[in-house]
C-alpha cells in the first residue's frame, strides 16, 4: 500500500486517531504491521496513522512523529524485543525512530500517567512476543 486509505465515518461519529509506533525489525515484521494497521483501517474504521503510508514525500521524521503523537487519540506500540531494546536505550546507532518516539511516550507518561495509560495500547501481534 503506496498511500494513506482514506478516512471515513460512519453515523456522524468521527473514528478515533490513533499513531502506530513500532520498530522496523524485518520486512516480515514491517509487513505484519502494515497488515494490522491496514485492518484496523478498512475493517474496524479506525483512523491510523501509520509511517510507512506517509513515505511518498521527503519529509522531517521527527515532526512528523511529534505531531502524530501530540494529535492521536491513542497511541498503538507494537511490541517487539527489538522494540524494547531500542526504546530502553540498548541500541544507541539503530532504531532511533522507536528511540524518540518512546522517549515522547516515556515523557508524557510521567506527565499525566492515568490519562496516557488509557490512551497508549500495548499490542502483541500473533506469533509475536
Amino acid at each position: 500500500m503506496d498511500e494513506q486509505p482514506d478516512d471515513t465515518e460512519e453515523g456522524g461519529r468521527k473514528p478515533p486517531r490513533v499513531f502506530v509506533t513500532y520498530s522496523h525489525d524485518s520486512e516480515k515484521h514491517k509487513d505484519l504491521v502494515l497488515r494490522f494497521c491496514t485492518f484496523l483501517r478498512v475493517n474496524a474504521g479506525v483512523d491510523v496513522h501509520l509511517d510507512r503510508w506517509y513515505e511518498n514525500v521527503r519529509r522531517d521524521w521527527s515532526i512528523w512523529a511529534i505531531q502524530q503523537l501530540a494529535k492521536a487519540d491513542f497511541v498503538l506500540v507494537i511490541a517487539s524485543p527489538e522494540y524494547r531494546r531500542r526504546v530502553d536505550g540498548w541500541a544507541a546507532d539503530d532504531g532511533r525512530g522507536a528511540q524518540f518516539e518512546g522517549s515522547i511516550i516515556r515523557d508524557n507518561l510521567m506527565r499525566n500517567m492515568p490519562a496516557e495509560t488509557r490512551r497508549v495500547l500495548p499490542v502483541v501481534l500473533p506469533g509475536r512476543s
